[in-house]
């Protein structure tokens, strides 16, 4: 007896700086089958319709490790790391078989491919946290501020037609350092600040050019109850070399920018309100982009309702209208508005079937109008 009791002493000492740190594992697998189109479109290729499977449209599928580690007086480390996962993303058959057919016919060629992405990752978030009474501190790669901040007051997702409508320009995850405040009396603040400097050399004059990238941004919100209201502003930019070329230069909201100093500035406002019987929100917002002095403007609003009609089956619908002014000289101003509509029935905590229909399109005097529509059925399921 004594030697089991010596045993189990050894063993919970033994155990009790393993138990110091907590490492969990999460995720949210999603996956629907529906239709995606965009129709109107003067250039043949850009009008296109696909049916079937597809990943994300409710919610970006992902993979996560998160921990904590107590470090004694009310002091704790963290971290995330966050890759997206690729439920449906093979050809329309054997995509994983490992052989790839070029051309028709005679002429057609069977290569082996390396292609195996049916649990393809790319990272979405990977920082660490040290927190305590004084807030928390932040550093890596993560969503932005902006980006945190129209999740928080908007009901839809923004993986499908009708959302925002303003993606297109949006910033939305950066390396950078953070911090967020305790609550006071339900007010919080966030500030975060991008930094960078790479150098690379432009192909027309062998010399070395450098890029800097500076922005910072910070998100207030006030939580009482029901009442949730919070604004957001945020200003930088990204310099470029004077002696490249776009090929050579920075990508900015994917698209390679050419040499100067091009300016990201951002504000909103949001609000939202639990009725019990019915959620709203709202999001007010405007971002400028573009060189310095030449920069095209987006103002942006959304409006959002969820219903739950039982205690599994919700009804979320949302407007959201863009207009952007470009720059002197730039392209031709355009609206889009947009809307979504999903229904939820939740199996269980962790899953839950949706419809989603979404739709939005881009209204400019000087081109033809572009439609794109969502229609999806779907299951998700979180960890």
């Amino acid at each position: 007896m004594k030697k089991h009791l010596i045993a189990a002493a050894v063993a919970a000492a033994v155990a009790v700086p393993a138990m110091a740190q907590n490492v969990s594992i999460y995720g949210v697998l999603d996956a629907s089958y529906g239709v995606n189109e965009t129709k109107g479109s003067a250039t043949a290729t850009s009008n296109v319709k696909s049916t079937g499977l597809a990943d994300s449209a409710n919610s970006s599928s992902r993979l996560g490790f998160r921990g904590t580690e107590d470090l004694g007086g009310g002091l704790k480390a963290g971290f995330v790391l966050e890759s997206g996962l690729n439920l449906t993303n093979g050809t329309a058959i054997d995509k994983t078989n490992g052989h790839k057919v070029t051309g028709t016919g005679e002429g057609s060629t069977s290569t082996t491919s390396a292609d195996s992405a049916v649990f393809g990752a790319a990272t979405r978030q990977a920082f660490m946290t040290l927190s305590g009474n004084f807030g928390q501190a932040l550093i890596g790669y993560k969503k932005t501020l902006d980006t945190d901040f129209n999740d928080t007051y908007s009901l839809l997702t923004d993986n499908s037609a009708g959302y925002e409508g303003h993606k297109v320009s949006r910033l939305t995850r950066a390396n950078q350092i953070a911090y967020t405040t305790p609550s006071f009396s339900g007010i919080a603040a966030s500030v975060a600040y991008s930094a960078s400097k790479a150098s690379y050399e432009a192909a027309a004059t062998d010399a070395v050019e450098f890029y800097d990238v500076s922005m910072a941004q910070a998100n207030i919100n006030y939580v009482a109850g029901p009442l949730s209201v919070g604004v957001h502003f945020g200003s930088g930019d990204i310099d470029s070399g004077t002696g490249v070329s776009k090929s050579e230069g920075v990508s900015l909201f994917g698209v390679e920018t050419g040499p100067g100093k091009y300016r990201y500035d951002t504000a909103a406002i949001g609000a939202s309100y639990d009725f019990k019987v019915a959620k709203v929100t709202g999001l007010i917002g405007q971002r400028k982009i573009g060189l310095t002095g030449a920069e095209s403007k987006s103002s942006y609003t959304e409006f959002g309702v969820a219903v739950p009609v039982t205690s599994a089956f919700t009804v979320k619908a949302g407007y959201s209208s863009a207009k952007t002014e470009p720059s002197a000289g730039g392209a031709a101003s355009f609206d889009r508005p947009g809307f979504q509509v999903i229904a939820d029935y939740a199996f269980s905590k962790r899953t839950s079937a949706w419809a989603l229909y979404g739709s939005d399109k881009d209204e400019s005097p000087a081109t033809d109008d572009i439609k794109r529509t969502t229609a999806r059925v779907g299951l998700t399921h979180s960890f």
